[in-house]
């Protein structure tokens, strides 16, 4: 900067001083008219620090000022900066009132933002400046200004901003001479990294180009260039967007000891270093290029991200051995230094002898999540490796090339990596947390032994319920609205692991009743002329231990059909189905139920209700049938008990309706019999009952103070968790949350906590249960916590040989009962949630029955394990 400059800054900063002190708030002038053309971003509203551009001062100031009335150079942004006044304010008095709105958002590593963009710009200069601001806050994040040279070339200036120090790319000449120009399509002849260098002091990985992109170069450094990838910006280190990146050589790895202490650079040549090297440090070398090393190495200053790969002269270095893999047996390197090597040779399409070459064979290989569109199921190689500080995970596609990867250390911060599900469509972003798995343990893997372990043909599988020696497994495609392609339930025998029989219920309702005693399951299916509003069904009844097809009754509606039931209470299943007569009158509707003996299929009765109505799903224990029809809102909720034999009227209840299981009101585990309360869960307007199946009455009452207070989480049939909010907002939004262990045979609250405590189970004195999704212990008796395991359980939490199991995501763990520490990772176990689950499926996928432990997956899997094989 030279004497003028300086002298004119010192000028700008007293006078945007002087005017932000005295201005008296009049933010009406003409003067402060705002963007002059809109795009798709909301204009920025009025000043609220009350500058006023009409004012004398600012006047006066304007007259002798280069830098008002919107002139730009890079002379005016520099003074911008100097002057230190970073605010909107500031930007409309220097650089004028007029700009334009531009739709534009900025990337922090792998997370982006939608900042508001003000764009001034002369087209008889052909000059422009984008300055990038915060919604929240209106600060400035990050600005570029553009300009064309004596030449017409287009040149860029980046203010100092996060790890970027103020550049003038006129001022170095290595794009220059490497032909890159601002606004170009360039292709990278080999994977290379990308960088954030605007949101931290420090370069973070971010991004890794592929060959076959198009990028378009939007500015410089003396060492970098930013890059846009169909809207993904990025920092490169300039050399990886030649051709001279691709004649680098792979090789070793190769133990180097340095002659000096020297400084590396971000590429040969470049203007930059990146680490530096003291006499006698070792290093490994992962690439030659001429006189050039590109060595693996975090860098030199503590806290930083792992750089890429950073060059050295071979004179620098005496060569020694071929390196050690690093997860060879007996090796425990450090986070950095896998992590190092990971960002320079972890790429898409890198081999697996260059992998294996680095990296040494793997501890497990294992079985991805499914990688295929609903309905299908499809699942890729991974290779795990694993020592006492990190855990690697490799994706490699079928033709056996890296497709993505994650690093995970014990310590805060450790975690990034590559998503193996991206695909050449989209820019490759480097994620540097997974939300849904911010704590998740890094442990030792331990392999099982399953009895049997069966591949199905979908990639999710719970266990949903059992009839005798047969499992009920429910698969699903894991797709949403119009995602979805099909649901199934799979009979699968207990001791062999056999499939006896496979139910498709494709788009339609899961309808389905099981009665273990009578080894009996009905399932609804939609009649040929269901489309035609004839209202067709059909039920088809089959044999749990065979599969076989006992009877089947296909029916007509006789008219448009809605709600629908079905249900079993010992040998009899009855169905429900409510059928508008006249298409025009929705009025007109009538429930009819009809039951059948489950194994004969004689038809035992049938009885007809007014208005709408459907059977409550039930365990075939329950000694009734019951229907809803109404609603609280119409004030004409009821609830009628019929007896199984012969439909008559065993009970009813008015101004109440059914909670059917995983409302957001109740969660609690139907699968099976006697692991919930007896009864039937019903709610009025402001409370939520157990009412006695025998007899109707009410069994135990929890108020509910206002809509989403209020969620009840059944442990077992004598114990639940009421949680409340207590800052007047629904549960997902409160900061003040309690929950009480309840009682359920007195309704007495044996203790309190803070925060919500759900799917809690019993083991001798203590609970275990998630507390805001932490795994914890307490006192049964008090609520004393006994220990904290530190992450979170999304699925199961499960007693069984004298340790607990603990359904994680997408990892099963084993969690010592006596403290709480996390000791093992089952390795290849995958287990996957997808949006809507009902409590039977997050539930069914890890299941302790009878003393053999049942694990389901979102690969395809699902198998038994013994008690001697959990460890």
């Amino acid at each position: 900067m030279n004497g003028k400059t300086i002298g004119t800054v010192a000028a700008v900063f007293i006078w945007l001083a002087a005017v932000t002190s005295s201005c008296t708030g009049d933010s009406s002038s003409s003067e402060m008219r705002g963007p002059k053309t809109v795009s798709t971003t909301t204009p920025p509203s009025a000043s609220t620090s009350g500058i006023d551009t009409a004012k004398p001062s600012a006047i006066a100031i304007e007259t002798t000022s280069p830098y008002m009335n919107g002139k730009l150079s890079v002379e005016a942004v520099e003074g911008f900066y100097a002057a230190g006044l970073l605010s909107q304010e500031a930007a409309r008095i220097v650089f004028g009132t007029e700009y334009e709105l531009e739709a534009s958002f900025l990337y922090s590593g792998s997370d982006w933002t939608q900042p508001e963009v003000w764009v001034y710009t002369d087209p008889n200069i052909g000059a422009s400046l984008k300055l990038f601001w915060s919604v929240e806050d209106r600060s400035l994040l990050y600005s570029i200004f553009y300009y064309q040279d004596s030449s017409g070339v287009k040149r860029s200036f980046v203010p100092a901003t996060g790890a970027l120090k103020a550049y003038d790319s006129k001022d170095h000449s290595f794009q220059d001479r490497v032909g890159l120009r601002i606004g170009a399509q360039i292709k990278v002849s080999a994977s290379s990294p990308g960088f954030d260098l605007v949101w931290h002091t420090v370069p973070i990985f971010s991004y890794v180009a592929i060959p076959g992109r198009s990028l378009t170069l939007k500015a410089f450094t003396d060492t970098f260039a930013q890059i846009d990838d169909d809207g993904m910006t990025s920092w490169m280190p300039m050399w990886y967007l030649t051709k001279e990146w691709a004649k680098a050589k792979p090789i070793g790895p190769l133990e180097l000891t340095f002659r000096q202490s020297v400084a590396g650079l971000w590429f040969p040549d470049a203007a930059a270093e990146s680490a530096s090297f003291a006499t006698g440090e070792k290093a490994t070398a992962l690439y030659e290029y001429g006189d050039w090393y590109g060595v693996a190495k975090q860098t030199y200053r503590s806290g930083d991200s792992p750089t890429s790969l950073v060059w050295i002269r071979k004179e620098d270095t005496d060569r020694g051995e071929k390196s050690e893999p690093l997860y060879n047996k007996g090796a425990n390197f450090s986070f950095r230094r896998i992590a190092s090597v990971a960002i320079a040779e972890l790429r898409k399409g890198q081999s697996q002898s260059r992998v294996e070459a680095l990296f040494g064979k793997p501890r497990f290989v294992e079985s991805s999540e499914n990688v295929e569109e609903p309905g299908k199921l499809k699942t890729q190689e991974v290779w795990r490796y694993e020592n006492a500080s990190t855990e690697l995970t490799i994706t490699w596609t079928d033709d056996r090339q890296v497709t993505g990867y994650r690093l995970r250390g014990k310590s805060a911060g450790e975690d990034f990596g590559v998503n193996y599900r991206h695909s050449d469509d989209e820019p490759t972003r480097v994620q540097t947390r997974w939300a849904v798995e911010a704590d998740r343990p890094v442990v030792p893997s331990v392999m099982q032994r399953f009895e049997w372990r069966i591949q199905t043909d979908l990639p999710y599988n719970f266990l949903v319920g059992k009839a005798e020696e047969t499992l009920i497994v429910a698969g699903e495609d894991g797709g949403f609205s119009g995602m979805h392609e099909t649901s199934q339930l799979y009979g699968i025998d207990r001791r062999t692991g056999k499939r006896l029989w496979k139910h498709d219920f494709g788009h339609d309702i899961h309808l389905y009743a099981v009665s273990e005693k009578e080894r009996t399951i009905v399932f609804y299916e939609p009649g040929d002329s269901v489309s035609t509003g004839n209202g067709a069904y059909r039920l088809r009844a089959i044999s749990t231990d065979t599969g076989k097809q006992i009877w089947i009754k296909e029916l007509a509606a006789g008219g448009l059909v809605w709600d629908m039931g079905l249900a079993v209470s010992g040998n009899v299943a009855a169905f429900s189905y409510t059928v508008q007569k006249d298409k025009e009158n929705e009025q007109s509707k009538t429930t009819y139920v009809d039951a059948w003996n489950i194994r004969s299929g004689k038809k035992l009765w049938s009885k007809a209700f007014e208005g709408t109505g459907a059977l409550l799903s039930q365990n075939g224990g329950m000694p009734v049938f019951v229907l809803q029809t109404g609603s609280l809102e119409s004030l004409d909720a009821k609830l009628t008990a019929m007896n199984a034999g012969n439909g008559s009227t065993k009970w009813t209840v008015r101004d109440r309706t059914s909670i059917e299981n995983w409302e957001e009101m109740l969660t609690f585990d139907r699968r099976f019999p006697g692991r919930e309360p007896s009864g039937y869960w019903t709610k009025s307007k402001d409370t939520l009952f157990l009412a006695d199946a025998s007899t109707g009455k009410t069994k135990l009452s929890i108020r509910i103070p206002f809509d989403r207070a209020v969620h009840v989480d059944v442990v077992d049939d004598r114990y639940l968790f009421v949680q409340r909010s207590n800052d007047g907002l629904p549960l997902y939004d409160s900061k003040d949350v309690t929950s009480a262990l309840v009682e359920t045979r007195t309704g007495k609250e044996l203790w309190m906590v803070k925060g919500k405590a759900d799917r809690g189970t019993i083991d001798g004195s203590r609970i275990v249960f998630r507390l805001d999704g932490i795994l914890v212990s307490a006192n049964l008796s008090d609520g004393k916590q006994l220990w904290n395991a530190g992450f979170t359980a999304f699925g199961s939490i499960v007693p069984f040989a004298g340790s607990f199991l603990v359904a994680g995501w997408p990892d099963v763990y084993l969690v010592n009962g006596v403290n709480g520490v996390v000791e093992h990772r089952f390795a290849d176990q995958d287990v996957g949630y997808y949006d809507g689950m009902p409590s039977s499926q997050v539930l069914g996928s890890l299941t302790a029955l009878d003393g053999a432990l049942y694990v389901g997956s979102s690969n395809g899997f699902f198998g038994k394990i013994g008690p001697k094989g959990v460890l």
